[in-house]
């Protein structure tokens, strides 16, 4: 890796630590720069700003997240059934702290940054828009089809955002481990939405196929958009 990108990987790596210890009001610059043992001034020479500096750590946790959702289908098409891609997306998301955190819009973790327009996680969450995959499931009819498509898609939503929101919403949560919750998303998933036919293992892997092409464009967004947030042409190589 070049010495300019291997020095904003660890300017990340050490916003990221920060920013799931303190939170974003009360981490600076300057505690970003001690924490990866650089100069102050040489963020600058990467982000303009403090906030910039924190939407990429944000934006590349999502790439993080995409990356898990393209290795599993990559392993398995039937990975984009709806049952196994909610259970393999809220494990990827509540064992990330930050993923987690944009998700349901942790003001004590990110502050000011989850409800100012246009902010960290406005972007970051934009980025991970699941249109690509609920048209593609709609239109593969993995969906029961007793509701138009919208409907079934915002039940859908509504139903694994509940999951994502029960920790905040109950003293104690589910009650649950994360891999029994993980399970019993999945169980209400496959019998109240998903369709009751097989599918074939032909249509299986053209879902599969769109499904993977939407995410590695929007992975790609993702890690452009950590790249180009930086300063060009700023302290070269």
């Amino acid at each position: 890796m070049p010495e300019r990108a291997a020095r904003a990987e660890r300017i990340l790596d050490a916003a990221a630590e920060l920013l799931l210890r303190w939170g974003y009001r009360r981490t600076t610059v300057d505690d970003v720069a001690k924490q990866a043992g650089i100069g102050k001034g040489t963020i600058y020479l990467h982000w303009r700003t403090r906030e910039e500096l924190f939407q990429a750590v944000l934006v590349r946790e999502s790439a993080r997240y995409l990356r898990v959702l393209l290795d599993e289908i990559a392993a398995d098409p039937a990975a984009v059934l709806p049952n196994r891609m909610v259970r393999i997306g809220y494990l990827a998301v509540m064992r990330n702290p930050l993923m987690r955190a944009m998700l349901v819009g942790d003001e004590d973790l990110l502050g000011s940054l989850v409800s100012r327009d246009g902010s960290v996680v406005p972007t970051a969450v934009r980025m991970l828009e699941r249109e690509g995959y609920d048209r593609a499931i709609a239109d593969g009819r993995l969906l029961r089809g007793d509701l138009s498509p919208e409907l079934e898609i915002q039940g859908l939503t509504c139903t694994i955002m509940g999951f994502y929101l029960i920790d905040t919403a109950l003293p104690g949560g589910s009650g649950m481990g994360l891999e029994t919750t993980a399970d019993v998303l999945a169980h209400i998933v496959r019998n109240a939405f998903e369709t009751r036919d097989t599918p074939s293992e032909e249509e299986l892997t053209r879902i599969a196929g769109e499904v993977s092409d939407f995410y590695e464009r929007t992975h790609a967004r993702c890690l452009d958009h950590v790249r180009t947030g930086q300063v060009e042409g700023a302290a070269p190589d």
